[in-house]
């Protein structure tokens, strides 16, 4: 038990059985602070529908000299490449997302110039018509 106590007095730690955990354990649950956590606020209702990630970052593009890379990934938490996919992601679903490249070390500015109309849907294309031959 000695040496427990000595290699924990080195590195500035408790050592296991010590007296204070004793003292712990022989008081009663009553006397022992409670570790409950404040309430939550109370969540406030808006008449607007929160808007997606996806919507989010069109809304941060729109701007009219657009953000760079670093901007949108410290908006959304993101790491470089998940703001990369996510970029990739508009581009592939029909949004216009230009690059500027900085002049002397200035970073890359996205932005997006069109937002796409909705394309057809499945009901609107017509069907094959599989027994003509």
């Amino acid at each position: 038990m000695a040496s427990k106590k000595k290699a924990a007095e080195l590195i500035g730690a408790k050592a296991v059985g010590s007296e204070a955990d004793d003292e712990k354990l022989t008081q009663p649950k009553s006397d022992r602070k409670a570790t409950t956590k404040a309430p939550a606020a109370p969540v406030q209702s808006t008449d607007q529908p929160k808007l997606t990630k996806r919507e989010q970052l069109i809304k941060l593009l729109s701007v009219k000299h657009g953000i760079d890379l670093a901007s949108i990934s410290a908006a959304f938490g993101w790491l470089p490449h998940t703001t990369r996919a996510a970029l990739s992601g508009l581009r592939k679903a029909g949004h216009a997302v230009q690059t500027e490249k900085g002049e002397c070390g200035k970073p890359t500015r996205y932005r997006i110039t069109i937002v796409p109309v909705a394309g057809p849907t499945q009901a609107d294309v017509p069907a094959p018509d599989v027994g003509a031959a």
